[in-house]
């Protein structure tokens, strides 16, 4: 199974190596660990983005510099990233934030004339396109994420034409991986990882309140969050290798996965809503593929809008250290598709 979904992701993506792990977080690991850099290496990542990133960089024994995002935008802006440069600088993390394609090619020119790698983060664009080219095939690593766009409760890969640190990923993975025997908790966390999924792949308007209901449910038994950060996002040693399961159904939803398929419901939400939401895509090109989510800062005070949008990721820099991420983390939200019908 995982032999076909190696396959399938090389026709889209045009890469020679594919390695299929657990969970994304579990590939950008071995990635890190494959490539062996001193305690003092550090990897420039976006200062607006998941918690999970820079846990990943500790846990293998890197350190991490934020950036700013671009003030008319949501991703890291190229211009900080020169700034952050220093002799211990390795690699500069790129997220293709919820599908708007970051300055990628600008990033790519930096990272050549400093004789840094550049990994691309795909979680919420995979299969996109920017300016003709598909995004993961800038840079000189991919990282895949099976639970976002495609509804499953597990899976990622790392993509590259680099064989030498592909070997070396191999071979850390069956290092690391380790069998573990049943447990309930395993049927509880795959419930969660798949009705997150869904949320992450359609946000339709239910899925954004039975969350919220499940919340309150939980608060009011158990006195506490509905998941501990540091238990959901970690790098576990039974998840470098994902079930043979979960890769045949990422390999039967590549194909389907269209990802120009709601380009006009796009258009029809950014018009629609032009006067209350600002919307981050000002770089669209002919050829590149328009954002995954409908989503964007509310310009106007609204109070419905509010109620039926969901925040994003949540701030772990101290705050004033990056205005525009600041910005972003208090007023960015992800709309539910019930907007559509207002």
């Amino acid at each position: 199974m995982i032999s076909i979904l190696k396959k399938k992701l090389a026709q889209h993506l045009q890469l020679k190596h594919f390695l299929i792990t657990g969970h994304s977080r579990n590939g950008f690991y071995l990635l890190l660990k494959a490539y062996n850099w001193d305690k003092e290496s550090e990897i420039i990542i976006p200062a607006f983005t998941c918690s999970i990133i820079p846990m990943t960089i500790e846990l293998a024994g890197n350190k991490y510099v934020p950036c700013d995002a671009e003030k008319d935008g949501l991703n890291i802006d190229p211009e900080e990233i020169k700034k952050a440069i220093t002799k211990n600088t390795k690699a500069i993390y790129v997220v293709h934030t919820y599908g708007n394609a970051a300055k990628i090619d600008t990033i790519c020119e930096i990272a050549k004339k400093h004789n840094l790698i550049v990994i691309e983060d795909l979680a919420h664009s995979l299969l996109y396109s920017y300016k003709g080219k598909k995004l993961g095939t800038y840079g000189d690593f991919s990282l895949l994420c099976f639970t976002k766009k495609i509804i499953n409760f597990e899976g990622g890969a790392v993509g590259t034409n680099h064989t030498d640190i592909y070997n070396r990923m191999r071979a850390l993975q069956l290092k690391y991986h380790s069998k573990k025997n049943f447990d309930y908790k395993d049927v509880l966390e795959k419930y969660g990882r798949i009705y997150g999924s869904y949320w992450e792949s359609k946000f339709p308007f239910w899925i954004v309140w039975s969350s919220y209901i499940q919340y309150l449910i939980y608060m009011a038994f158990f006195h506490k969050k509905v998941f501990d950060e540091k238990q959901w996002f970690r790098v576990d040693n039974n998840k470098f290798i994902p079930s043979k399961i979960s890769a045949l159904i990422t390999a039967g939803q590549l194909d389907l996965l269209k990802t120009r398929n709601k380009e006009m419901d796009y258009l029809k939400f950014k018009n629609k809503f032009k006067n209350k939401i600002q919307v981050y895509d000002k770089d669209l090109g002919e050829d590149d593929t328009p954002p995954a989510y409908y989503s964007g800062t509310i310009i106007k005070d609204n109070f419905l809008l509010k109620k039926i949008c969901i925040p994003t990721w949540r701030n772990f820099n101290p705050v004033g250290k990056y205005p525009r991420a600041d910005y972003l983390y208090t007023n960015y939200k992800i709309f539910s598709k019930i907007i559509m019908y207002l």
